[in-house]
């Protein structure tokens, strides 16, 4: 898009796909495919250490999977919700996506459409994953899906001969990024850098908007991108289907989002739509606007780095062995492909303000339970810590 702006290109095709099912499939079979595709799977997992902090390696919370229900938790608690509450909000939400996605004949898992009360509930088919997040409502990465779209300069699109009414023109483009460790955010209830980046969106935009993307690995997300744009329940957060339910979290969601928002604005739904994408562990986070009818002036990325760092609080100091009190700032629980419980991990914050993990093992039942309880969450609540034989600090309210 930059590059269509800057004069350097006419026009470009952003494609992307991938062929994870198809992987899958020849993994358990034993076949050999005749072609090569990167197995994801593997890549993510090779050398965890290379790409994460010491701590969250050694603490076990590798994978998005684990981190994402940190923010969902600490951000709920800010909201003062109950855990029961917070999940039957994410539950709606996620039927709204489970809706769009049943009335797309390209989702991979749209049909039929799953309702709240299907979504919110835990069952042999729903298993709990990491707390508070059940199986429905975590991205699906098993799927054989490819897009395309084509960015011209108008000159270009006119001289080959497209339509005025066909044109949908890049009206806008924001992004900033947070610290790429997760371990180092200055906070787990909300995002600064996705502040920033939606704020300023919505300002340029200057109207309601009424059909939208908003990035959907884990409910958190679009959770509080919903807040921050002011929408409405009754606009839902996606015009494709969202990744629980149309499927593909590994790399090229968001281009079928373009896809989908195009067809929505050619069709007369809306004459504008707001995607936005982030990547990472909530890290890059991104905000395109298209439309019927051009913007102010071509974008060229603006970079709201400056405003996101304005909204950053002082990160805590990360410390590694530590005994005595603590807070919990927030925490997940992993559970096992039974649905069994087989490790907490709290996120604490000492008395002096420093930041810490700790773990709650299998064997403390008391504990697991009140960290899963529905009815209270335990965050700003003090707990014991104590570092054991293996140099593991070990938690205890």
């Amino acid at each position: 898009m930059a590059a269509v702006a800057k004069g350097e290109v006419r026009s470009a095709i952003i494609c992307g796909g991938e062929a994870q099912w198809s992987v899958d499939q020849a993994r358990r079979t034993g076949v050999q495919l005749p072609w090569q595709q990167v197995d994801w799977s593997t890549v993510i997992r090779r050398d965890p250490k290379a790409t994460l902090h010491p701590l969250a390696y050694k603490y076990g919370l590798r994978d998005p999977v684990h981190v994402y229900p940190l923010f969902q938790v600490a951000t709920a608690a800010h909201w003062g919700q109950t855990p029961e509450q917070a999940r039957r909000e994410a539950a709606e939400m996620m039927a709204q996506l489970s809706a769009v996605a049943a009335g797309n004949p390209y989702a991979w898992f749209g049909s039929p459409a799953a309702g709240a009360e299907v979504i919110g509930t835990e069952s042999r088919e729903n298993r709990m994953i990491c707390w508070p997040y059940l199986k429905t409502m975590v991205a699906r990465p098993s799927v054989n899906l490819a897009s395309a779209a084509i960015v011209t300069s108008l000159a270009e699109a006119r001289r080959r001969g497209i339509a005025d009414e066909r044109l949908v023109y890049c009206r806008d483009s924001v992004y900033a990024e947070e610290p790429r460790q997760y371990v180092d955010r200055d906070r787990y209830a909300g995002c600064a850098s996705q502040e920033a980046v939606l704020t300023e969106t919505a300002v340029r935009v200057g109207a309601q908007l009424n059909a939208v993307e908003l990035y959907s690995c884990f409910p958190i997300v679009p959770l509080l991108a919903r807040q921050l744009l002011d929408l409405p329940d009754t606009v839902p957060p996606t015009v494709t289907g969202g990744l629980s339910f149309f499927g593909g979290p590994m790399n090229n969601y968001m281009g079928h989002a373009i896809v989908a928002m195009v067809h929505k604005i050619r069709s007369g739904v809306t004459p504008i739509g707001l995607l936005y994408g982030q990547g990472g562990f909530m890290t890059k986070h991104h905000a395109l606007v298209l439309g019927s009818s051009p913007g102010p002036q071509f974008p060229l990325m603006r970079n709201v780095q400056e405003e996101a760092e304005a909204l950053r609080r002082p990160v805590p100091k990360l410390i590694d062995e530590y005994d005595g009190p603590a807070m919990v700032e927030t925490f997940t629980v992993i559970h096992d492909r039974d649905g069994r419980p087989v490790l907490g991990v709290i996120v604490a914050l000492t008395e002096g303000g420093d930041r810490l993990f700790a773990h709650v093992g299998p064997d403390q039942a008391d504990d697991l339970a009140c960290l899963e309880r529905p009815d209270v969450a335990p965050v700003g609540k003090i707990g014991n810590v104590r570092v054991d034989e293996s140099g593991i600090n070990r938690w205890s309210f």
